[in-house]
């Protein structure tokens, strides 16, 4: 089977991640199912260590960090996560790098059989579980010692929620996928917290006290060890990123931009410092505070305040809900100041989707754009851009326009931003894929 092959074969399993509207169900969603495919792979999953992380805002970077973390500590790392923004190989990385496409191709032609096995059992598998049985293969067949697994969704009926990890980690929760996971903080909170487990520390970013209540419930009923960022963990200053009881981490000297734009970056980098630290003493190891540093200095994350300076310069952050809008904005005013730049000099180019709280999310950006451009995306979820520019009517006097074509939008937001100005894109990975891949192909033309 060869890679085109091998993803021709995942396309005919129903994706989640594209669908506008689905039951979030133990029905659908079994772990049994999942179980069952590991089991005829001969449980991968057991064969190495692992991290698991869940939140609505900041799991994937945390995840992110947890492996830098423990790769300059000398460990075979395995990374997890979703969604992807280019590739899909972007999902499963040994180390830094991403699975080759050969790699990726053997996994899913040696798994084939015992899929379509599972299919004649139960109800057909998903998409995700058949990536996620295919990152555990891997870090099996590669011996990776720690791996770091982004939960999807939710938690408790995720496909990850099959290891049994060293530590759990609970990034900020907010308001996301309320048509899955409740209208409620507590409810969200709740099916977050399915990822804990007897005997297994969690660690928390701060939480607003609603969800903090569940996280705490769970954590008195499974009789395990909470540490809290903010109370155990301290958030550091300038010099310092973290302070635990035990120590204190030096922060990079050059920060990288999601660091030293971007607030909540140091609460993902709090969790994923008492992560370390709860593993150092699980599996034995030494932490070296320069080992820390260094990770964080060499820390790259796509997708997530990344900055591209150019003419003009691009911002590309996935923020998709009004938390994670919030937080960009603020970022998006630090980067002003440091750059002398006004606050309203953005030019936003921005694509939702349909079920997410739009109107939520422009008022968080508004007050920092001059401009928002609305288009589409490659996903089948994606809102109409006249009904997004009708909504910012609604919400702000904010100049606003839509342009169904990428490409046609991606050109008017930088001519209309010019060659000192910056654009921020935003609002969905899937346009966040669209326009890398656009800036790659501009960037191979030059060259060649």
């Amino acid at each position: 089977m060869s890679y085109e092959e091998a993803l021709k074969f995942l396309d005919r399993y129903i994706d989640y991640e594209k669908l506008p509207d689905y039951r979030y169900t133990q029905a659908a969603f079994r772990l049994d199912r999942m179980t069952e495919l590991l089991c005829l792979l001969g449980d991968p999953q057991k064969d190495f260590k692992s991290v698991h992380i869940a939140g609505t805002k900041g799991k994937g970077s945390t995840a992110t960090m947890i492996a830098a973390l423990l790769e300059n500590h000398g460990f075979r790392t395995g990374l997890y996560t979703s969604p992807h923004i280019v590739s899909i190989r972007e999902r499963v990385r040994i180390g830094s790098e991403m699975i080759g496409c050969a790699d990726f191709a053997r996994a899913v032609s040696a798994m084939r059989s015992k899929i379509e096995r599972v299919e004649k059992l139960m109800i057909p598998v998903t998409y995700f579980e058949i990536l996620t049985a295919l990152a555990f293969l891997e870090f099996s067949r590669k011996k990776v010692q720690i791996a770091s697994v982004e939960v999807g969704i939710g938690g408790r009926l995720d496909a990850t929620n099959v290891i049994t990890p060293e530590v759990c980690c609970i990034t900020n929760i907010s308001y996301d996928h309320m048509d899955k996971l409740g209208n409620t903080l507590t409810q969200i909170a709740t099916e977050k917290c399915g990822i804990i487990k007897p005997k297994i520390p969690i660690i928390s970013a701060p939480q607003k006290t609603e969800a903090l209540r569940v996280i705490r419930r769970f954590s008195r009923e499974k009789n395990v060890p909470l540490f809290l960022v903010g109370q155990d963990i301290q958030i550091g200053k300038s010099k310092t990123l973290a302070e635990t009881r035990c120590r204190k981490y030096p922060a990079p000297r050059t920060l990288p931009d999601y660091l030293r734009y971007c607030a909540h970056a140091w609460e993902d980098a709090a969790v994923a410092l008492g992560a370390l630290e709860i593993l150092a003493e699980k599996v034995g190891f030494d932490i070296d505070p320069r080992a820390c540093q260094e990770a964080f200095a060499n820390l790259k994350i796509e997708g997530r305040f990344e900055v591209k300076r150019g003419e003009p310069t691009l911002i590309l952050d996935g923020a998709h809900n009004a938390a994670s809008a919030r937080s960009l904005a603020k970022s998006l005013r630090v980067f002003a100041r440091e750059n002398r730049l006004r606050e309203r000099e953005f030019i936003f180019l921005i694509s939702m989707a349909k079920d997410k709280d739009i109107s939520g999310f422009l008022r968080e950006v508004v007050p920092v754009a001059k401009e928002i451009i609305f288009t589409t995306s490659p996903n089948p979820r994606c809102a109409d851009p006249r009904q997004l520019k009708r909504t910012m009517s609604r919400i702000s006097p904010v100049s606003s326009d839509s342009e169904p074509d990428i490409s046609c939008a991606f050109e008017r937001a930088k001519e209309n931003a010019g060659k000192s100005g910056v654009l921020v894109v935003t609002g969905s990975f899937y346009l966040l894929g669209e326009i890398t891949k656009a800036i790659s192909y501009r960037l191979e033309e030059r060259m060649n």
